[in-house]
């Protein structure tokens, strides 16, 4: 069930589809590359993402457990590399750059701007960033924080902490793979969803409402359980778009 649709791949929400396949390719192959170099034969991508990322990687055989943690209490042997991970901010005053972060700090992003780097943290964290004790008065406190980190720049960055099982040398590769892993790109489906013109309520997108697509020669068709506002969409019949889907498939 749902709305089933088609565009011209030369109109403009066809040209964003296109970019958008491409990213997601793009991003899928870097985390196949990252499997393929640790010796994986699969792995386990975030579910928040349309695409991209590695959560987790599956091996033939049982990989050396002071660079690899197991995840426990699953039905299925998954690893990840064996360093504890925190996620944090560094601020940067606006002449800095990240040349200026302490030698040593695996760093995740680059610059961000207020707006981008603000909504990953809770206020706490932020709080606690520039010394700002909080009110209670969650409208207040959002303004002051906002007022006092106006003008900076920030970038991510990963507090790692080595297990006492592991040996230096062992820290040292968990540490690389994840780093690579956290920087491996992935693709927002909340960019899919701005492309159709398919925001549910709340903007907040579920997985069972992922939209999907194909390209077939020159059109896109798409299928999605909420209808789409995007004018270069034309509506389809569910039997139009299985037809395309199966020539697609043979192909």
């Amino acid at each position: 069930m749902g709305y089933y649709y088609k565009c011209a791949a030369d109109s403009p929400t066809g040209a964003r589809l296109k970019s958008f396949a491409e990213e997601a390719v793009s991003a899928d192959d870097a985390a196949e590359a990252y499997a393929a170099k640790y010796g994986a034969v699969s792995y386990v991508q975030p579910a928040q993402y349309f695409a991209g990322g590695v959560d987790f990687l599956e091996f033939a055989e049982a990989p050396d457990p002071g660079v690899w943690r197991k995840l426990e209490n699953i039905n299925v042997d998954v690893y990840e590399p064996n360093c504890m991970t925190n996620l944090d901010v560094a601020v940067l005053n606006t002449d800095e750059g990240i040349g200026s972060l302490p030698c040593g700090s695996p760093i995740l992003s680059g610059v961000l701007t207020l707006e981008e780097a603000f909504p990953l943290f809770p206020p706490q964290i932020w709080a606690k960033k520039i010394g700002y004790k909080l009110t209670g008065e969650k409208r207040r406190d959002l303004n002051k924080l906002k007022e006092r980190l106006k003008g900076k720049k920030f970038c991510l960055v990963a507090n790692l902490e080595k297990p006492a099982s592991s040996s230096p040398e062992q820290f040292k590769e968990a540490v690389e793979a994840e780093c690579v892993r956290l920087r491996l790109p992935v693709v927002d489906v909340r960019l899919l969803v701005d492309v159709l013109g398919c925001w549910p309520d709340r903007r907040v997108v579920a997985m069972d409402v992922t939209p999907t697509f194909f390209n077939a020669g020159s059109t896109f068709y798409v299928h999605c359980k909420l209808k789409c506002s995007s004018p270069d969409l034309e509506v389809i019949s569910e039997a139009e778009y299985k037809s395309k889907e199966k020539m697609v498939e043979v192909d």
